[in-house]
């Protein structure tokens, strides 16, 4: 019994992990009626030749993992004829935990567009944006899953070395150039000027943890670094961040509009887009950009908390009325063994680049088809997309795009966007990281279904390989979309594959 709850713990505590969930919008790559398009290839030129997007009404929202699905917590057994959980042996247990790789992650990342707009100028268009974004990213290493679920075996080694968490919160304002020849070539630049308002995250991290059924014994050396703009961390005398002390917010920061920058200053980063566009023949283009290569360096206030040493827990003795001096003890313990200091040096935190490359080919001038290749690299490890894409437009106030993508351990999922025009005013919608399979639930050997009346009921099913989602939505102002007749008027003969509003 006591091993079932542990391992009812462990899962419970995986799952929130996995669940924490970053994911990037890729459907929209090549919805060029979409002005939001340039964000993934600066030199994306809006079909509309001005855009503003509604202040505070364009968004996106993304959770991601990458070890565990809702399939993964039910499937069928073939020798059981049934369908089975993490519980119901150990054998499904240990499948469990074999689904976890060396090191996983799980992200959330938000954002929401301030300001933003664009506006074209014979073969140049310029775009400007505000915005505001967050994002948190959790990395864990398999032999901490191992750990939590197995317990002090003896004689067991895990390297938590994988452990580190990140997260940051910043400003960006950000200015896209791009320049065409023509329907053949095209480039473009996005830089970026970024500030940062607040900042976690733990960098260094060197730690095995060695275990019997004496003893734990901890090796460990590690670095967090954490700053917020205009907060004032409480430190004591040996340069660690008192928790006890009084966590005060700058009282001059919002004095005046100096202050405010002048503080800001303090957090600031660069950051820069690249991207091209090649179409040799009307029928055919292919692209590449390169993203979010950049830093933020935190100079205002920052602290950083240094650990180094070993440690040996051999147990302790806790009371059921009063278990505080018992932590207690463990605590000043683990500060005395283990070396601890602090100190306020500025730290840099950097981004994940990625690259995106591929290309399509036009069916006819209301559909394309493509394929994109997306690479982002992390400290320990490379994740490796392939999507592929179709973009439908019926009507010239109306387009739908759909792709389908194979994550890195050849999962697939789908997505699905939309964007439609009534006079001036676009709203758009895009979803992705939705479900491609689903798994009946049986039960009898006959479909199980959910009643929901006398004789009737949905068959109840779950989905497979659905690892997070990711949404972005907005709306904007457009105009001067009807450029395909001022192209008939350039030249005559025109005859391209162009669609236009």
């Amino acid at each position: 019994m006591k091993n079932s709850y542990t391992k009812t713990f462990a899962t419970l505590l995986i799952s929130g992990l996995s669940l924490i969930g970053f994911g990037q919008n890729n459907l929209m790559y090549y919805m060029g009626n979409l002005p939001q398009s340039y964000y993934l290839n600066p030199a994306t030129q809006p079909v509309c030749n001005v855009f503003i997007s509604a202040p505070l009404m364009n968004y996106n929202l993304s959770m991601l993992n990458s070890a565990i699905s809702p399939s993964d917590f039910f499937w069928y057994d073939s020798s059981l004829d049934s369908v089975v959980n993490p519980f119901t042996s150990n054998a499904s247990f240990n499948k469990f935990i074999d689904k976890f790789d060396k090191i996983e992650h799980a992200t959330f990342q938000g954002g929401i567009d301030i300001l933003s707009f664009g506006f074209r100028s014979n073969s140049m268009y310029f775009a400007f944006d505000i915005s505001a974004h967050t994002q948190q990213r959790i990395e864990y290493p398999k032999s901490l899953v191992e750990f939590i679920t197995k317990g002090n075996t003896n004689n067991s080694v895990y390297d938590l070395s994988g452990l580190n968490f990140q997260s940051l919160n910043y400003m960006q304002f950000a200015l896209n150039i791009s320049k065409s020849w023509g329907d053949i070539f095209s480039v473009g630049i996005r830089p970026k000027l970024i500030y940062g308002l607040a900042a976690i995250e733990t960098q260094e991290n060197d730690i095995t943890l060695s275990t019997s059924t004496d003893e734990w014994q901890l090796n460990a050396h590690s670095a967090t670094r954490i700053a917020v703009t205009g907060l004032n961390i409480p430190v004591d005398e040996d340069g660690l961040i008192d928790f006890e002390g009084d966590f005060e917010f700058d009282s001059t920061l919002f004095d005046s509009p100096s202050n405010i920058i002048r503080t800001m200053n303090k957090n600031r980063g660069f950051g820069l887009d690249i991207g091209a566009h090649f179409k040799p023949v009307d029928q055919l283009q292919f692209s590449a950009s390169v993203l979010n290569l950049g830093y933020i360096k935190w100079a205002d206030k920052p602290q950083s908390v240094l650990l180094d040493g070993e440690y040996t827990f051999s147990g302790a003795e806790f009371s059921t009325s009063d278990t505080t001096d018992a932590f207690e003890n463990i605590f000043d313990t683990l500060r005395n063994s283990m070396s601890l200091s602090g100190n306020d040096k500025p730290f840099k935190t950097g981004f994940n680049p990625v690259i995106i490359a591929g290309g399509r080919v036009f069916l006819t001038q209301r559909i394309d088809v493509g394929l994109l290749s997306r690479t982002q690299f992390y400290n320990n490890y490379t994740d490796q997309d392939f999507i592929l894409l179709a973009n439908f437009r019926p009507l010239r106030a109306f387009s739908f795009s759909m792709s389908y993508s194979m994550l890195g351990r050849g999962y697939s999922t789908i997505g699905l966007g939309w964007s439609v025009k009534v006079g001036p005013f676009q709203s758009y919608f895009i979803s992705e990281y939705n479900p491609f399979r689903y798994d009946r639930i049986m039960k009898g050997g006959e479909p199980y279904k959910f009643d929901i009346t006398d004789g009737f009921g949905i068959p109840a099913v779950i989905p497979v390989d659905v690892y997070g989602f990711s949404i972005r939505a907005g709306f904007n102002l457009v105009i001067g979309c009807n450029r395909a007749k001022k192209l008939r008027q350039d030249k005559p003969m025109f005859n391209s594959t162009n669609w236009m509003f």
